[in-house]
């Protein structure tokens, strides 16, 4: 017991030195002129930020042990802090909680602040139920084959229960962040997202084309369970790349707005799904794991299936950061949908030289590049949206060195290609203009 402790102080005094140091090593460099963003921002920001990112980077590592690299860990938890440090900010703001140096300007949109609330929502659920999300994973795991028939039904009751409490907390944490909301926008926030979804035409027309588009996906591949056919790991996988551009593209293009918040409440749903996966939330716990496990592949090796959301964030994550240009906006999903999916399809079948200590072909990044590069250029050339992408030539060579990096990064990089690849391909663009 006492060396359980003396273990628990010493990471307390690591985490704690560590984040002093990196407060520190920001600071300096923000001093020294290296981070102009930074030195804008008041002192208050920055140790907030530093210390939740810290936080955050040890309590997934511990919880969540091999689910990620120390890449795919390291946007993880900038992604968290971003998040938590404008609701934050949003907080101590609006009550005056405390005595901080407001931001200049800084007034966050409705869609903003409910983009806080969703992901917030979510991380507070499962910390806030982790007591019964365990016990409800502990009592699936029970064997049942060996036990009397009144053991069996007494451990069903117990998951029935379980679940109960789960899903009751989980209405009562979105009833609390609706307050938290209302207080922040004066505004009922559940009239207002019904508000906001049957604004205009459009946005009906693409919850419905959406809704079609899943059901049809389930039924398809419900029916190649039942089949004797079997189809590749690949192309389960890339069958939802293929979806995401289909589903996103018209979306983005006809409504950005919309766009942002969809992205959010799907977001926030696939991670309430993945507690209730993980932990066998009674009654779809199990039928979710069998369903996801269809596309397990080597790099989700960890207790939580990740690819999924990896796959939302990656199309979602650009959009959200809102560049100046929408061909910029759209990199995750051209990225994944298009280039990521061909150069696997192109290089599992046709590829033939391999990249030096790399499993992928050369074959399948020259496909990266030509089926992202002509499917943007098509898109630009249809589109009569002026904001699209600078038509000179010198901005095209920029954009066919950004996609010929991002092509050679997906060759070499170990780390997930559904979160990494569009948050690069964004910012080599971003950065160039």
């Amino acid at each position: 017991m006492s060396k359980h402790i003396k273990t628990n102080l010493g990471t307390i005094w690591a985490i704690t030195i560590i984040t002093i140091l990196s407060i520190i090593f920001t600071a300096f460099i923000a001093a020294m002129g290296f981070l102009p963003l930074i030195q804008r921002l008041p002192s208050d920001y920055i140790i907030f930020s530093q210390l939740f990112y810290q936080i955050s980077l040890y309590s997934i590592a511990r919880l969540m042990k091999k689910s990620f690299t120390f890449g795919e860990l390291a946007v993880v938890s900038q992604i968290l802090t971003l998040v938590a440090v404008e609701a934050w900010v949003i907080t101590i703001n609006k009550f005056k909680l405390l005595k901080i140096t407001p931001l200049e300007n800084h007034v966050p949109s409705s869609l903003i602040t409910f983009q806080n609330a969703l992901v917030l929502g979510m991380l507070l659920i499962g910390m806030i139920s982790s007591p019964f999300l365990i016990h409800s994973r502990y009592l699936a795991q029970q064997r049942s084959w060996k036990s009397k028939r009144a053991h069996i039904r007494n451990n069903n009751n117990g998951k029935k229960r379980m679940a109960l409490v789960i899903y009751l907390i989980s209405v009562i944490i979105v009833g609390l962040v609706g307050l938290w909301v209302q207080s922040l926008l004066g505004r009922n926030p559940y009239l207002w997202i019904f508000a906001f979804v049957i604004e205009t035409r459009v946005r009906i027309f693409l919850c419905i084309f959406w809704i079609v588009l899943i059901a049809i996906s389930l039924v398809l591949f419900n029916q190649m369970g039942q089949t004797r056919k079997t189809y590749s790991l690949n192309s389960k996988r890339k069958y939802f790349h293929f979806l995401a551009l289909v589903m996103f593209i018209p979306g983005y293009l006809y409504e950005p707005e919309f766009m942002h918040l969809a992205f959010s409440v799907a977001f926030a749903a696939l991670i309430y799904l993945e507690y209730l996966r993980y932990f066998a939330v009674y009654p779809i716990g199990k039928q979710l794991h069998m369903f996801l496990s269809e596309f397990l592949d080597s790099r989700d090796s960890g207790p939580c299936i990740l690819s999924h959301i990896y796959l939302l964030i990656g199309c979602a994550g650009c959009i959200w950061l809102d560049g100046s240009f929408i061909l910029a906006n759209l990199s995750g999903i051209f990225t994944l949908g298009l280039g990521d999916s061909m150069a696997s399809i192109i290089g599992k079948r046709y590829g033939r030289n391999r990249w030096p200590k790399s499993c992928k072909t050369i074959e399948g990044s020259i496909a990266f590049f030509v089926f992202l590069f002509i499917g943007a250029f098509i898109l630009v050339n249809i589109s009569s949206s002026p904001n699209m992408w600078p038509g000179s030539s010198a901005q095209w060579f920029k954009y066919a060195l950004a996609v010929l990096t991002t092509a050679l990064l997906e060759a070499a990089s170990f780390q997930n290609d559904n979160l990494i690849l569009p948050l690069f391909m964004w910012s080599f663009l971003n950065i160039q203009m």
